[in-house]
């Protein structure tokens, strides 16, 4: 029975998922991972992009920010090709707020993508 339901469970999980995936929707409380910047942002805010930049927690808010170019856009959704460099640092983009999630991204991760499936927005780095 146990295999039956994690049957299940794998095809929800978007091909690229783990080691990190911003929440599609803005979180309530903090998310194991990710600092919520600021902290008072309306939860429930639907996730809509993502942007990545090179540097520690912070860069984004630099006077210029190494925010980095995607490596490609097939269908207008950004994908960066991580090889080199670092660390680097995922920002997730909500709708209705200017609060965004932020994490590291692991040392291990070779990419990270923006997708878009239905009415979903899901981005993440692996």
């Amino acid at each position: 029975m146990k295999r039956w339901v994690l049957a299940l469970l794998i095809p929800a999980i978007p091909a690229w998922a783990a080691p990190i995936a911003c929440p599609t929707s803005f979180p309530e409380y903090n998310v194991p991972g990710f600092e919520m910047q600021p902290s008072n942002a309306r939860s429930g805010a639907p996730l809509r992009g993502a942007r990545l930049f090179e540097g520690a927690p912070g860069e984004e808010r630099a006077d210029a920010p190494a925010e980095l170019a995607p490596d490609a856009q097939p269908n207008g959704l950004p994908m960066w090709k991580l090889a080199g460099g670092g660390p680097f640092l995922l920002v997730c983009v909500y709708g209705g707020t200017v609060s965004y999630l932020r994490a590291v991204v692991p040392a291990d991760a070779g990419s990270c993508r923006v997708e878009r499936r239905g009415g979903t927005v899901t981005a993440g780095c692996r």
